[in-house]
């Protein structure tokens, strides 16, 4: 279980590697790390071997890729912190490389809910401590996967969904 859904987070229990200081603008909650003491926009994002590098630094969201595939659809991914080979380049820090999975000539797929609620948890004790209410917090991801065959042993198809609603007081 990954809170968010964000495979990134698990490149943070590699060796090496730290997460970054939450702060106001998201960088500890968007996945970022340093690796080997360098600053996280160091690092190397791969999708699919293609590089997935956020160029002009994200401030918003605090992000150092383009885009974040659900967890359901990676196959696998690789993070690398040292002696990586000179095709991985760029990277002063680490060198994740995501593979997204592919159909095959079986139909499969999965249909997932993530669900957070501030129903199903308990106040902060130093907010019962002073009387204090818990916020609403409500929060659902949801999404598919499917891939199959289009012609068998030739041309085969996979795709992908998320959405996410989050509702806070």
């Amino acid at each position: 279980p990954l809170n968010g859904r964000n495979f990134t987070f698990l490149a943070q229990l590699s060796a090496g590697v730290t997460s970054m200081q939450q702060d106001s603008r998201g960088f500890g909650a968007s996945g970022g790390f340093s690796a080997n003491g360098v600053r996280s926009e160091s690092n190397n994002y791969l999708l699919d071997g293609i590089d997935n590098n956020n160029d002009s630094q994200d401030f918003l969201n605090g992000t150092f890729y383009v885009a974040l595939p659900p967890v359901d659809a990676i196959a696998e991914f690789k993070v690398e912190t040292a002696n990586y080979s000179a095709e991985l380049g760029r990277a002063g820090g680490a060198a994740v490389n995501a593979t997204l999975k592919s159909g095959t000539n079986d139909f499969h797929g999965n249909v997932w809910e993530f669900l957070r609620n501030d129903k199903l948890d308990a106040n902060d004790f130093f907010n019962n401590a002073a009387g204090v209410g818990k916020g609403e917090f409500r929060q659902n991801q949801f999404g598919f996967t499917a891939g199959g065959p289009i012609k068998r042993n030739k041309t085969f198809f996979f795709g992908d969904y998320q959405g996410t609603r989050l509702q806070q007081d």
